[in-house]
């Protein structure tokens, strides 16, 4: 029996597939260098560093509002107080690829049309830190349900519960008091809001504005662990906020609301007058006015009060587009101009003050002089007749009666008196 011995020979096959195997191999060897090259990078060399990035994205620091301080009357009775409202704010850079679908289903619960919300976000400041808010006022109900179910249902959307402005007395001191809003980028420069960030409330207007300092508080700030989904696993630190002081102004409350009243009262009236320039039906337009009440022994204001005017409560918040172009429209007569500092109008029967002082103290007049009160008075007999602000004879009355009843014609007379006597005196200096 022969046994034939074989020798199996490389093929062809074989020779061109090693290199490749031997390529694919360095591949892979490189591949792993690199990743353990990156690990050791990443947890010797930057470590530190990541693990501080890391903590950060676990822990997240909430804003706490403080709030303002309450503006009383000279009584301490409460003309702006504080009440706690829920507020919804959004992140959309937390919402990736499911923010449309997210606003649609806040829009259904607000009951609101999705393309508002898209909106308000558009006409926000651009703030990475801060949320935009797009609903104020949001009843506690539908606040729980997006609280309940924001890792879930609304990622990046955050309901909050913050401080924001009251007015127990309405339209009440409006002017005075003023009104608050988010602060614009321009008003950050202001020293006086000197501490402020983007997004907080400021006094816009009125005492609001000018005693800003002392009545913003200092916000305190809680930081919260957050796990992987987005939800709070416990409260980690809390620093409360500290509320601003309160302050007492020398309005009167009762007398501001009289000032008010007889003001309003005062225009009806004067809008059935007969306009002597017969504007148009022959009646005084009268579409506005001021009074201010002061205490002559101290000078201090006790009522201020400007028509017509506008309701504060409607800024808290932010004031609705439209709402503000009513407030601002040619026909609304400037409701948010304070007419008695911010305009100017003839002094009128204000100036008889002066014209009485002037007349007692050169002794044109004592305590007890009389002077007649017709209705009309010449200044030559015959000449232009000037009327009183009634045409009935009101008699006699003393320079005191005369403030009282305001009687145009003894300060005509007055006047007359001390102009001859001006011009007497100057003949003889010369």
């Amino acid at each position: 029996r022969h046994i034939v011995r074989t020798a199996t020979l490389p093929s062809r096959t074989d020779e061109r597939t090693r290199p490749r195997l031997t390529i694919v191999g360095m591949l892979v060897l490189s591949a792993f260098v690199l990743l353990i090259a990156r690990l050791w990078y990443i947890q010797i060399v930057a470590g530190e560093r990541y693990a501080a990035q890391a903590e950060r994205n676990r822990v997240r620091t909430v804003t706490l509002e403080a709030p303002r301080g309450r503006i009383l009357d000279r009584a301490g009775r409460v003309l702006v107080d504080n009440r706690h409202v829920h507020v919804l704010s959004v992140r959309p850079d937390e919402m990736g690829d499911r923010r449309d679908a997210v606003l649609s289903e806040l829009a259904r619960l607000l009951g609101i049309d999705a393309a508002e919300i898209r909106a308000r976000i558009a006409d926000a400041p651009d703030d990475p830190v801060r949320p935009v808010p797009i609903a104020f006022d949001v009843p506690e109900r539908s606040a729980l349900f997006v609280w309940e179910h924001q890792s879930t249902r609304f990622p990046g959307v955050y309901a909050e519960l913050v401080p924001r402005r009251s007015y127990p007395h309405g339209k009440l001191a409006a002017h005075v008091l003023g009104y608050t809003g988010e602060i614009s980028p321009e008003l950050l420069d202001d020293p006086a809001n000197a501490g402020a960030e983007p997004g907080d409330q400021v006094g816009m207007a009125g005492v609001e504005r000018s005693y800003e300092r002392t009545l913003r508080g200092v916000p305190g700030s809680r930081e919260l662990e957050i796990d992987a989904a987005g939800d709070v696993v416990r409260q980690i630190s809390e620093r409360l906020p500290q509320p601003g002081a309160d302050l007492q102004l020398t309005i009167d409350l009762d007398v501001q609301r009289l000032a008010e009243r007889a003001l309003a009262d005062g225009l009806v009236h004067a809008r059935r007058l007969t306009d002597p320039e017969d504007r148009g039906d022959g009646r005084l337009a009268a579409p506005a006015g001021a009074a201010v009440v002061v205490d002559a022994r101290t000078g201090a204001l006790r009522a201020v009060a400007s028509q017509p005017t506008f309701s504060p409560e409607a800024f808290v918040g932010g004031i609705a587009v439209d709402d503000y172009a009513a407030l601002v429209a040619p026909t609304a007569h400037a409701p948010l101009v304070n007419r008695a500092v911010q305009s100017a109008y003839p002094p009128g029967s204000v100036f008889k003050v002066a014209s009485a002082a002037a007349a007692l103290r050169h002794g044109f007049a004592t305590p007890r002089s009389r002077f007649a009160c017709p209705g009309t008075w010449r200044w030559n007999p015959g000449g232009q007749p000037y009327r009183n602000w009634t045409s009935a004879d009101l008699g006699a009355m003393t320079l005191v009666e005369s403030l009282a009843q305001s009687c145009d014609t003894v300060f005509y007379e007055l006047a007359k008196r001390m102009w001859e006597a001006e011009e007497r005196d100057g003949a003889r200096d010369e």
